[in-house]
């Protein structure tokens, strides 16, 4: 199973109700993503490990974090379910 990942911006949550104001307010300018790991996969349910960092206009770093995500299958494609952070 392959999981494709990218770079976050604002445009692809237009839909979404986040706060993209507080992340720049914090010098956010985009993400990027470290690493990925997969803990558990079935076929039907996954849970990702996803290492990020978030970077100012500069493109220096200045936070970086790890998330969970939880997939699972729906009509063939994988859909993203959740999301949690440790801590």
């Amino acid at each position: 199973m392959k999981f494709e990942f990218f770079c976050f911006s604002p445009i692809m949550y237009q839909d979404i109700n986040f706060n993209f104001d507080g992340l720049k307010s914090n010098g956010w300018s985009y993400s990027s993503v470290i690493g990925t790991k997969t803990l558990f996969n079935n076929g039907h349910a996954a849970l990702i490990s996803f290492d990020f960092a978030r970077h100012n206009k500069d493109g220096d770093p200045y936070l970086k974090s790890r998330i969970f995500y939880m997939l699972t299958v729906e009509e063939g494609r994988w859909i993203l379910n959740g999301g949690y952070t440790p801590g």
